[in-house]
């Protein structure tokens, strides 16, 4: 029903992509997703893929070392081709590195971005306005993408009920019955439902 929606695929060329989203929303799922779409499309030696989860990075120097001291990284810095830089669980660094976005944003600024496609997925509430603002001095402004992860529609439970073999009609209305369609609207909660 919102008009401004719109499939994730259609931005995906973005050079900077933020992912936010609701916890439980599917952020991780969809750069897995995207990233394993992204690997089987890389031409070797024109595109470099570096996927970097900072659940367990703790201080700013595990930040620099997981993101601009890989070997991925330096190689990408020293030649010619192009990184996709997938940035996942922002969120999680935060609440042990604060300085997470001002570090991003000063690491970055010393770098070609010419040649860089940044990604970064973060729950909505979590999204630091140090990231915003120094984002929008690296990038043009139509350079840079800002995408809300919705919850699932009735059409997206219902195929999620028949890829797992659930009868449709029998699901929707035990959701309804047990005013569970908050947890139904999640794609994490609701592998668990079907499941159950």
């Amino acid at each position: 029903m919102n008009p401004a929606l719109f499939r994730l695929e259609t931005v995906m060329e973005s050079p900077c992509l933020v992912l936010l989203g609701e916890p439980g929303i599917g952020k991780s799922t969809t750069v897995n997703q995207e990233l394993n779409a992204l690997e089987r499309r890389l031409v070797a030696g024109v595109d470099v893929l570096l996927p970097v989860d900072l659940r367990d990075v703790g201080s700013d120097g595990r930040l620099c070392a997981r993101i601009f001291e890989d070997p991925k990284f330096l190689h990408w810095e020293s030649g010619t081709h192009q990184l996709h830089l997938f940035i996942d669980s922002l969120d999680e660094c935060l609440l042990r590195v604060d300085t997470v976005g001002q570090v991003l944003i000063e690491e970055l600024q010393r770098r070609d971005r010419s040649r860089l496609k940044l990604r970064i997925a973060c729950r909505t509430a979590e999204w630091p306005k140090v990231l915003q603002v120094g984002l929008a001095s690296l990038w043009p402004q139509n350079e840079i993408r800002y995408c809300e992860l919705q919850p699932l529609r009735v059409c997206d439970i219902e195929a999620a009920a028949v890829d797992l073999e659930v009868d449709t009609e029998s699901f929707l209305r035990e959701v309804i019955k047990r005013d569970a369609a908050g947890f139904a609207m999640r794609p994490v909660t609701l592998r668990a439902l079907l499941r159950a």
